[in-house]
């Protein structure tokens, strides 16, 4: 083997590559260079040397297999809850599909962050350009998130090679057209929901698995029944699973010692679970919720996983029967649901019951690890 050779072809891709003739970036957008071997970067700005139109182009390019980005941030608040959409015509130039482990390309990308929780972003990846491809439009709709703090927008590559994009836009569209983006942040519904009560606070956190996306939680006013307002959970994305819900801390001095059931009705518009290659599957399902505390055993918990609610349902009745210990000095109730769809509860009571009514709750000990206790002490 000529060890010289292989060794040239090696450092081939090290050696400082003469920079592109770009001009600056218009204000506002941010540039990431892209990191890689001294010498070996991605460069970005405006191309004045493809025109089409009389329009210029942002462009990046890549020396090598590395991946960059350029964007804009702005405020989100005046969007809030309103459906937008951010599109370009796209054009790309020896972009191997096979490279980075068959993820190279480019697109067009969207973040959306609340203000406490971490941002959701959609790169548009089942949408990606390679190779070396002649204009192509492109789009990703969304509802902007309530509370969000910021909306980004931009133009990413991956691998080696180079992107250009023209008629970047963005704009507010109707709350009719149907949403592209794959992940619609938040989860808003059309028409928004109502605050909580007081005394009401959101579950949070993605819940027990921790999932990436947002749901709209309030009080539905246009699904009166009777003379009561239901509560609702809305989580929208086919590619970014969510949890919502919603929860209340009563009093529970006067049930000590005693048998009580906590109902509801609740009904349900196509929850279901959501398939994405980033995520695991996760079940589209809702429930009630129940957290029982007591001072020796701690906050015992139930989901009623076991008899969930999914799908596309009319109004169904849940329940749960718990003894509450004798030194049980609070407990939450509430609702929840996972995957996409929304969710409605309504006539959610407390009340105690005789000691024949059987017992449903199924709670875990948190002071008991989970699994068999194999210390041997």
């Amino acid at each position: 083997m000529n060890y010289k050779v292989l060794i040239a072809a090696l450092l081939a891709g090290c050696v400082a590559q003469p920079p592109v003739a770009f001009e600056p970036l218009p204000v506002k957008w941010v540039a990431d260079a892209g990191g890689g071997p001294a010498g070996v970067q991605c460069e970005s700005g405006v191309d004045g040397s493809l025109q089409r139109a009389g329009q210029r182009n942002l462009s990046i390019v890549c020396h090598a297999a590395l991946s960059s980005s350029i964007h804009q941030t702005f405020e989100a608040a005046p969007l809030w809850g309103k459906r937008v959409r951010f599109s370009a015509w796209i054009k790309t130039k020896d972009i191997d599909p096979a490279g980075v482990g068959g993820k190279a390309g480019a697109g067009l990308y969207v973040e959306a962050a609340p203000r406490s929780d971490q941002p959701i972003t959609d790169f548009m990846t089942d949408q990606r350009v390679a190779g070396s491809s002649d204009w192509q439009y492109r789009e990703l709709e969304m509802v902007v998130p309530r509370e969000g703090a910021w909306l980004v927008v931009g133009l990413w590559i991956r691998g080696k090679g180079q992107v250009w994009a023209r008629d970047l836009k963005f704009e507010q569209i109707s709350a009719t057209d149907n949403a592209t983006a794959a992940i619609p942040p938040g989860g808003v519904a059309a028409v928004p929901l109502s605050p909580l009560p007081p005394g009401w606070s959101v579950l949070g956190n993605g819940g027990p698995l921790r999932l990436p996306g947002r749901c709209e939680i309030g009080v539905d006013s246009q699904k009166q029944v009777g003379t009561m307002q239901p509560f609702s959970v809305h989580c929208v994305g086919d590619l970014v699973p969510s949890f919502g819900g919603a929860k209340e801390t009563i009093d529970s001095s006067q049930y000590r010692g005693k048998r009580v059931r906590i109902s509801a009705w609740l009904k349900t518009d196509g929850v279901e679970g959501v398939n994405s290659p980033q995520y695991a599957p996760i079940a589209g399902e809702a429930g009630l919720w129940l957290g029982m505390g007591s001072v020796q055993g701690g906050m015992r918990m139930d989901r009623m996983q076991e008899r969930a609610v999914k799908g596309t349902t009319d109004w169904q009745y849940r329940d749960f029967v718990a003894d509450v210990p004798v030194d049980s000095r609070q407990m939450m109730i509430g609702y929840w649901m996972q995957g996409k769809g929304q969710l409605w509860v309504r006539d959610l009571t407390v009340e105690e019951v005789p000691a024949s009514v059987p017992l449903n709750f199924l709670w875990t000990d948190p002071k008991r690890p989970a699994g068999p206790d194999l210390s041997l002490q």
